[in-house]
C-alpha cells in the first residue's frame, strides 16, 4: 500500500489499536447501513452495470470493513431528506457527501474533516464567457440540489446577484435543465460539477464558490461524518477509522483512483490531516483533550 506523509496540524497518540463494538444501532453482524444520493458522480451512482460505484461508496466499504462489518448496506434517498432519515435512525451515519457547516453542527455530531471540497458551477459552453463569477448570474437561473450546501448558498446570495435559484431533487435533473435551457448555470461540489462536464460535450466549468468557511478549520470547505447527537460512542469508532485510513494511506489511495476529478491533494488538504482528539474543531462537540489511538488493522 502506497505510504504518504501525514501533514500533521495536531496529532494525538498514534499507533495501532483495537475497536470494541456495541450492539444497540449498529449491530456487529449485519451490513453498516448509510444514506447515498445515488447519481452524484464521481462519489455515489451506479455504474453501467447497475451497480454501486464511486469514491464515496469504496470509502464507506472500506469503513464498514475496518469496523468489521459484514458489507455496506446503500440507501438510496433524495438529498433534501436525508437528516430526517438519520434522526429517525433509518440508517447508521452520514457519510458523502456531507460538507461540514455550523448550521449542521448544531443537530448532529462530526468525526474531523476527511476530504476537501468547494462548490463548483457549470455553465453551457456558450455561456462560458458570459458566466465566469458569480456577479454574472443577475437574471439568470441557478439550479441546485435541494437541502444541499449549494442550496444554502444560493438562498443566502440569490438577492445579492439577482439570480433565481431552481431546487431539484436530483443534481442531475439539475444538469437536464442546463442542457435544456430552463436553467442557466448550476453549483455542486465541485467534482461533481466537473464529473457531468466530462459527460456532456456542451458544459464546462465556471467560477468556484464557498471555498472558505467560518468553523475554523485550515478555512476551507470539506467533508466529514456525522452522527446522531446521542451516538457519541460510534462517532469515536468512525473518527479513530478514519484517522486510521488517512495515516496509512488507504483513504489517499483511493482518491488516487478519482485523479481525473480531485487532482493530487496538497499536504493541507484534510486527507492530509490529522487532529487531535474528537471531533471538527472550531464546532460544538469537538473534544481536543480526548486523545486516543487511531485505528490501524493489524
Amino acid at each position: 500500500m502506497k505510504k504518504v506523509i501525514i501533514f500533521s496540524l495536531v496529532i494525538g497518540l498514534l499507533g495501532f489499536g483495537v475497536l470494541a463494538f456495541a450492539a444497540d444501532d449498529h449491530p456487529s453482524d449485519k451490513p453498516l447501513k448509510l444514506p447515498f444520493d445515488m447519481g452524484y458522480r464521481p462519489f455515489h451512482y451506479y455504474n453501467d452495470d447497475g451497480e454501486p460505484a464511486g469514491f464515496g461508496i469504496e470509502v464507506s466499504r472500506e469503513i464498514a470493513d475496518r469496523l468489521g462489518r459484514p458489507g455496506l448496506k446503500i440507501v438510496d434517498v433524495n438529498w433534501s431528506g436525508i437528516f430526517s432519515g438519520l434522526f429517525a435512525k433509518k440508517y447508521e451515519a452520514i457519510t458523502f457527501t456531507l460538507n461540514v457547516t455550523r448550521d449542521r453542527a448544531q443537530r448532529m455530531d462530526y468525526t474531523e474533516p476527511f476530504m476537501s471540497c468547494p462548490q463548483g458551477a457549470a455553465v453551457r459552453k456558450e455561456d462560458a464567457d458570459e458566466i465566469t463569477k458569480p456577479e454574472d448570474l443577475e437574471g439568470k437561473t441557478l439550479g441546485v440540489n435541494s437541502g444541499s450546501v449549494a442550496d444554502g448558498w444560493a438562498t443566502d446570495n440569490k438577492d445579492k446577484y439577482g439570480f433565481k435559484v431552481k431546487r431539484t431533487d436530483k443534481v442531475a435533473d439539475a444538469v437536464m435543465g442546463l442542457r435544456t435551457g430552463s436553467i442557466d448555470a448550476i453549483l455542486a461540489d465541485a467534482p461533481t460539477a466537473g464529473s457531468f462536464v466530462k459527460e456532456s460535450p456542451n458544459l464546462v466549468r465556471s467560477f468556484n464558490a464557498m471555498t472558505e468557511t467560518d468553523w475554523g478549520v485550515l478555512n476551507q470547505a470539506g467533508f466529514g461524518m456525522a452522527v446522531r447527537q446521542d451516538d457519541e460512542e460510534f462517532r469515536r469508532k468512525l473518527e479513530r477509522v478514519i484517522e486510521g485510513m488517512k495515516i496509512d494511506g488507504t483513504l489517499q489511495e483511493i482518491m488516487s483512483g478519482y485523479s481525473e476529478f480531485f487532482g493530487e491533494p496538497g499536504p493541507s488538504d484534510y486527507v492530509n490531516v490529522v487532529f487531535t482528539g474528537y471531533g471538527t474543531p472550531g464546532l460544538p462537540a469537538y473534544e481536543p483533550d480526548e486523545y486516543h489511538t487511531p485505528y490501524i488493522p493489524e
